[in-house]
């Protein structure tokens, strides 16, 4: 049997109303949208914020300030917005799936957003990983006292599974 893979190029959002706008219609969809894991851009990348310190550091936190590895597209929040999670909703054909990776940290606001944009959701499935290191957190009081509240390793991505 033949296959066509079609690469689509270009803000998902404007794809996927060009789609529905075209009538397309898919049996799946599997998605790793980004995770919306920029903190520190916040703190350090925002317009009009003090540069992140470089000396006596790795430059980590330089680096950071550019968003999640850099990426500033990683701050959009598309993973927590219902519109953008309806949008995906809308190409799906009746009873398909949405198999969507997401972050420990943020996967929660997803979640809720796939189910607030009409998405039934089933358990949660997750994919595991023996690497990675803890990543504490820090409160204004730890801050001053130089220590943060322990964390546990990153090592679980939930897969959220929604259907149409």
């Amino acid at each position: 049997m033949p296959s066509k893979i079609d690469l689509l190029h270009g803000d998902n959002r404007r794809v996927l109303r060009a789609l529905r706008a075209r009538g397309v219609q898919f049996d799946s969809c599997v998605t790793d949208p980004p995770y919306g894991l920029t903190s520190i851009v916040k703190r350090f990348g925002a317009p009009g914020a003090q540069a992140a310190r470089t000396e006596g550091t790795d430059g980590s936190f330089s680096r950071l300030s550019g968003g999640f590895m850099g990426k500033k597209w990683d701050g959009t929040q598309i993973e927590r917005d219902p519109a953008f999670w309806a949008l995906v909703l809308d190409v799906l054909k009746p009873g398909a799936y949405c198999f969507a990776f997401s972050s420990a940290m943020t996967g929660h606001w997803q979640a809720v957003a796939m189910e607030q944009a009409g998405f039934v959701m089933h358990p949660m499935h997750v994919w595991l990983s023996a690497q990675g290191f803890p990543k504490p957190k820090w409160s204004d009081e730890e801050k001053a006292r130089a220590y943060g509240t322990a964390s546990v390793k990153p090592s679980l991505d939930p897969i959220y599974l929604g259907q149409k």
